[in-house]
């Protein structure tokens, strides 16, 4: 009976995925505290490196199956350190959308100097050479496959891009022609932008920002949305009371979905002791949506008494890659009591910057540069212009029905806050008047202990 304390689900949007982790809660809203701390440094140098990515030979013709593939792997390794990184200083739920943050960080990466130090971060980050010209068709192709043609799942993917001041014109240009984006006037306001993102998430998520800061001069923005249909939908009647376990070992009610059914499953086997002995360290389920063809939800399990967490898996398929792949590929179908709860996860909004920085995307992160060096030279010939926030929101919902969900990721472009000197005149003081002119000294005194009328 699958009703352990932590439950990971991920509702697989084709070959995106989306991550929760945590603690059940009932169909209310979670409020998630904001990153208090800065994520640890550990996985800095864990990156691939980019060159070595068949990406980088430049593609010519149709881009294939196999190299839209490629593109999902590397985004789904980025999306399964972020995730880890962000599970790693949060207890909770954790909820994203890799498909999502990697879209916007892909155009904020359409911007930046070629060469520089700051696109090979981003490169290395995302897994992909997503600041090389050479792969701007091989990026449309992934994005535009990104959809469903079944009637009973509905997939919506949105770009915007909010700008205004010196963002160039060929660069607003690019972001039109490979990522689709919509070209907005920045507002002073977030009315605009925040109904933008209410109506390309179905209204599941109706605010983004809570001010446009005067010194931004862009805000780019990818939307997701998804609703979909169980192929072999849960009988309402079968749904029940019960409790889920938490994981400080005490328990809260929950309604209990329930399928009797051939069912796709796998048991994980992730250490040598599990393999002697035997005795699985996870289990795992895929749920088809609609016709069954293109998009299910992964729920991994980890057996109760194991050592292993939700945490202990990712960092599993992490540390192992292609482990993930292997996880999900060839499912037999098996005869299982799946006993799922029906529950609804809000996360955010959340500035994710601490997260990308551990995650080696620093250099962009940093205002006052000098020169483009280590700058947006594609996007701006303002040296001072740096990415400043990636504010990141998502929403789920499940239930007897199927799964509806969004997500929505805004990275925000600013001008450097100018740096001001400061000077306090509050001890003895050397004061002069003079003719600016010829320089004539018309007063000068010492200050020692002046009488300030006072």
């Amino acid at each position: 009976m699958l009703t352990r304390s932590v439950v990971v689900v991920l509702a697989a949007f084709g070959y995106w995925v989306v991550f929760i982790s945590g603690d059940y809660t009932s169909t209310s809203s979670v409020d998630v505290a904001k990153l208090s701390k800065e994520p640890p440094h550990q996985n800095r140098h864990r990156v691939s490196q980019p060159k070595q990515h068949p990406l980088f030979q430049e593609q010519t013709g149709a881009v294939t199956d196999e190299v839209i593939m490629e593109v999902a792997s590397s985004f789904n390794e980025f999306g399964l350190e972020l995730f880890n990184t962000l599970s790693s200083v949060e207890s909770g739920n954790v909820l994203i959308s890799p498909l999502s943050i990697a879209t916007a960080l892909s155009m904020v990466a359409a911007g930046t100097t070629v060469d520089s130090t700051n696109a090979q971060q981003f490169d290395k980050t995302l897994r992909l050479p997503v600041t090389s010209d050479s792969t701007r068709d091989t990026l449309r192709s992934a994005l535009q496959r990104v959809s469903s043609v079944d009637p009973k799942v509905k997939l919506l993917l949105a770009n915007s891009q909010w700008t205004r001041g010196s963002i160039k014109e060929t660069y607003k240009k690019q972001l039109s022609e490979v990522f689709d984006a919509e070209v907005r006037e920045l507002p002073v306001s977030p009315a605009p932008i925040n109904k933008w993102v209410s109506d390309n998430t179905g209204g599941l998520i109706e605010k983004l920002l809570d001010e446009v800061d005067p010194l931004a001069v862009a805000v780019l923005i990818n939307a997701v949305y998804f609703k979909g249909e169980w192929a072999n939908k849960f009988d309402k009647d079968n749904t029940r009371d019960m409790k889920f376990l938490l994981p400080s070992g005490t328990s809260t009610p929950c309604k209990m979905m329930f399928r009797k059914a051939k069912i796709a499953y796998k048991e994980l086997y992730l250490t040598d002791q599990a393999r002697q002995t035997g005795q699985y360290d996870a289990q795992l389920v895929e749920l088809p949506y609609g016709s069954g063809q293109d998009f299910g939800a992964v729920i991994i399990l980890p057996r109760k008494g194991s050592t292993n967490s939700v945490g202990g898996l990712t960092t599993h398929a992490l540390l192992n890659p292609g482990e993930w792949d292997k996880w999900v590929s060839r499912l037999p179908k098996r005869d299982v009591e799946l006993y799922l709860p029906r529950f609804k996860l809000e996360y955010g909004v959340k500035d994710i910057k601490a997260a990308l920085g551990s995650m080696g995307l620093e250099e962009a992160f940093i205002a006052g540069l000098s020169g483009h060096e280590s700058g947006f030279a594609r996007m701006t010939d303002d040296p001072s212009v740096y990415l400043s926030n990636v504010f990141h929101k998502a929403v789920i919902e499940v239930n007897e029905e199927g799964t509806e969900a969004a997500a929505v990721t805004g990275a925000m472009m600013m001008l450097c806050d100018p740096t001001y000197l400061e000077m306090m005149v509050d001890h003895p003081f050397l004061f002069a008047v003079r003719d600016l002119k010829s320089g004539l000294l018309l007063f000068i005194g010492k200050m020692e202990s002046p009488e300030f009328g006072i």
